[in-house]
């Protein structure tokens, strides 16, 4: 009973930072020849681990298996299906330095894109703000001023610049409309339906498909290396039920293994795999190389994704800069043009 409350009480306090550091800490002491027990016991003396230590240790000696104890302490569904595999490929370490690996690029690319739109997306919301106040409250007298000169000209352009800027700023809110449904709809359709929509985005559907041969062809790289064929590895996958794109994918492989197609063509119509993922499996499986072939892979599009992480996050900024940039300008001409224009009639 008490394990329950305590489990509630954990249930989303666990901060991303703080699961990263457990984990770092967690793989550099087995890494070191320290057993779990030992390694757990050892950073409860961490004051910034201590109750997580202890609340892990206690679920290990209630006979929780390793995964469930993370699935408790709610960590990351990616961190459960990470540790989930290393149980079946008794390689808990690598597993464990992998996936710290991958959490750390994760979080940094989140926290650096955070930081790149902080200061526009703010500076967009309060030009937003200004010219909705002045659409309201100040153009209105504008106009009318306009008409009483009888400066049919000026109130024409002034109509023009209004209309276009009114046009951005509806652009600029379906944006932000559609990206809410999107994501909301991802989170609740179900995974065909998920799979077929992040298809169809252009920047997303790049960045995830990495993402998901990345992981596939490290869990299958690291259940083969363990004495498994290729069967049982997509097996497994197909069992655990934390990454299910990954799940719905291995189930799509077996379904076409067990017709007596070859595994290249089992994957070639995947979607959401990297092409050149699909060859390799194609070559690996005619030379024999499959195992190794894929770590490499892996390894590669770690480097893939971060490397154009920190791309897109160079290109984005200055383009939201540009956008506030123009919106900036034309609250100005807006504002200058009628009072320009009224200088001219006295």
């Amino acid at each position: 009973m008490l394990l329950d409350l305590l489990n509630k009480r954990l249930k989303n306090n666990v901060s991303i930072i703080k699961q990263i550091t457990f984990l770092d800490r967690l793989s550099k002491l087995i890494s070191k020849h320290y057993n779990l027990r030992q390694a757990l016991e050892f950073m409860e003396f961490d004051p910034q681990l201590k109750e997580i230590s202890r609340k892990f240790s206690a679920l290990l000696h209630n006979g929780h298996p390793i995964d469930h104890c993370f699935r408790l302490l709610a960590f990351h569904p990616l961190i459960v299906a990470f540790i989930k595999f290393s149980k079946e490929s008794s390689h808990f370490q690598e597993h464990l330095s992998h996936c710290t690996k991958l959490m750390k690029m994760r979080h940094q690319i989140q926290n650096k894109l955070s930081k790149a739109l902080r200061y526009p997306l703010v500076l967009l919301l309060l030009s937003m703000t200004l010219f909705i106040v002045m659409n309201y409250y100040m153009l209105p007298s504008m106009i009318d001023t306009f008409e009483s000169l009888g400066s049919k000209h000026s109130l024409i352009v002034f109509d023009l610049l209004r209309a276009l800027f009114n046009l951005a700023l509806l652009v600029i809110c379906l944006t932000f409309i559609f990206f809410f449904i999107i994501v909301f709809y991802l989170n609740r359709s179900p995974v065909e339906q998920r799979v077929y929509l992040i298809h169809k985005i252009p920047i997303y559907k790049n960045f995830y498909c990495l993402l998901i041969s990345m992981q596939m062809a490290y869990q299958i790289h690291a259940l083969l290396l363990s004495g498994k064929n290729i069967r049982e590895a997509l097996m497994l996958l197909k069992a655990q039920h934390d990454l299910p794109i990954i799940q719905f994918f291995a189930n799509l492989i077996l379904a076409d293994l067990s017709k007596g197609r070859t595994l290249y063509q089992s994957f070639k119509d995947l979607p959401l795999i990297q092409d050149e993922f699909k060859w390799l499996i194609q070559r690996s499986d005619e030379q024999g190389t499959l195992v190794n072939d894929l770590q490499q892979y892996s390894q590669l599009l770690l480097e893939v994704i971060e490397e154009k992480s920190k791309r897109f996050i160079v290109i984005i900024q200055p383009v939201v800069y540009v956008i506030v940039g123009v919106l900036v300008i034309t609250i100005y001409a807006l504002t200058l043009f009628p009072i320009y224009k009224l200088i001219q009639h006295i």
